[in-house]
């Protein structure tokens, strides 16, 4: 069943890509100015006349994101264990996150340029920063969202708080968990790509800001799609990661919904 949902998934979204490009190039037809909106042809001649350009870069952006990722969920989990096991964190930890989530992107990566200098640690730092809050809440409630059921037999138990993590509340928080990490897997890629934009040394942010100003529609576009296409790729990771997490706990969606 899981192998036949993950195909009609694939179907389903080839088809969309498919209508996208024929849309495209028929809107791309009928205008005629290709410095506004290049051909699928040009952009696709574009990528493979450069491909090892693009490759580099494609790499580049993508080992950012990736790391950023990571780094937002081992952050995550600190940061959550810190409040389940002394809850006065949370009068921390939850206030400052919502600053850094509420505040805009482009206004903090200068900061964290000038803090930490030119390089990739500025970029995954980046990245870290606009991906960690939705693990990190979705986490949080996760752990304190426990039906009353297996609240009321860790309280007859008497068990500790280590034992009530390990063994109850962690599988509660394995879907929010999961869910969580589909909406911060893109994200990564945009923090990716605004320290890119600041620092333009490398990666597809930094051939985007050197192509708009002379408005090389081919190279934005096979620059977008490489873009694109991380953020589908991380996305796709972190739904086989939720099937997977689900499968390992035993756990199915509508025995958690009853639950919940």
């Amino acid at each position: 069943m899981k192998r036949m949902s993950t195909t009609i998934m694939l179907l389903q979204a080839s088809l969309i890509v498919i209508s996208v490009v024929l849309g495209w190039y028929v809107i791309a037809a009928e205008l005629r100015k290709p410095y506004i909106i290049p051909t699928p042809y040009a952009v696709g001649h574009e990528l493979f006349s450069s491909p090892l350009l693009y490759i580099e870069n494609t790499l580049t952006t993508c080992i950012e994101a990736v790391s950023g990722l990571l780094l937002s969920i081992v952050t995550s989990f600190v940061l959550t264990l810190a409040m389940y096991f002394y809850a006065p964190c949370q009068r921390v930890v939850l206030p400052l996150s919502i600053i850094v989530k509420a505040t805009p992107v482009v206004a903090i990566a200068p900061i964290v340029a000038i803090w930490f200098g030119p390089g990739q640690v500025t970029k995954v730092l980046m990245s870290t920063l606009v991906s960690f809050f939705p693990i990190l809440q979705s986490t949080h409630d996760g752990l304190r969202e426990v039906p009353d059921g297996p609240r009321s037999y860790v309280a007859v138990l008497g068990t500790t708080r280590f034992r009530d993590l390990r063994y109850v509340r962690t599988w509660f928080a394995i879907r929010p968990f999961a869910s969580a990490l589909k909406v911060a897997a893109p994200l990564a890629v945009v923090g990716a790509l605004v320290a890119e934009f600041v620092q333009p040394t490398a990666g597809l942010g930094t051939l985007l800001v050197r192509h708009i100003p002379s408005a090389d529609t081919d190279v934005i576009f096979a620059a977008i799609a490489c873009v694109a296409t991380i953020g589908l790729s991380m996305y796709w990771v972190a739904v086989e990661l939720e099937n997977r997490l689900l499968s390992m706990a035993h756990l199915e969606r509508n025995e958690l919904d009853n639950n919940g």
